[in-house]
């Protein structure tokens, strides 16, 4: 494809890693797309995404809310009642 999709600063145990310079989705697959037969062989935007977030190198776009009702959830007495 010869262009840079993306980057990846990998840190530390404990320490907050990043990917940054995510092209567009659309622009990723005009991309993708323009391979021909070799499009089977390249991972879709959304399969690089999942990824990244499997891996824990980029948080959901919610993340503090999602960590937040984590917490709050965490607090919680399972035996009482709700």
């Amino acid at each position: 494809m010869n262009q840079d999709l993306f980057w990846v600063t990998l840190s530390g145990v404990g320490e907050i890693s990043e990917v940054g310079g995510l092209i567009s989705n659309e622009d990723y697959e005009q991309l993708r797309n323009a391979c021909g037969q070799v499009i089977s062989e390249i991972p879709s935007y959304t399969e690089y995404l999942n990824m990244f977030l499997a891996a824990g190198v980029h948080k959901p776009n919610d993340w503090t809310q999602i960590a937040e009702r984590m917490v709050e959830e965490l607090k919680r007495d399972p035996l009482l009642w709700r």
